[in-house]
């Protein structure tokens, strides 16, 4: 399983507070994992937590796309620029544990 490509699809409007905690938890979990993990962030978000969120996205090399404020139509968008062989969706207020990759 270790040649699996995991992408994580995070959609996002607004409570740009959490997005570092739910990146985080994304990095320490793929710096864990032998595979290949990319995070993608699907953002709806007004001017000031858009600012805040592509530099968090930035910081944790997450790729960010602007999106609409329909979470479904923010999934769809996250599965089209998936390369990941498996899309997992995580909650902008959610942690992920240090296993999940693993545990997929």
């Amino acid at each position: 399983m270790s040649d699996t490509i995991f992408t994580v699809v995070v959609p996002i409007h607004g409570r740009s507070y959490l997005v570092e905690a739910v990146l985080n938890s994304l990095k320490q979990a793929a710096n864990k994992f032998k595979g290949g993990v990319e995070v993608i962030v699907i953002d709806s978000s007004g001017s000031q937590d858009e600012k805040k969120i592509k530099s968090l996205c930035s910081q944790y090399k997450a790729k960010y796309i602007k999106g609409p404020l329909n979470v479904r139509e923010k999934r769809n968008i996250g599965i089209e620029q998936a390369e990941g062989d498996v899309v997992l969706f995580i909650d902008s207020d959610c942690e992920v544990t240090s296993d999940i990759f693993a545990e997929h």
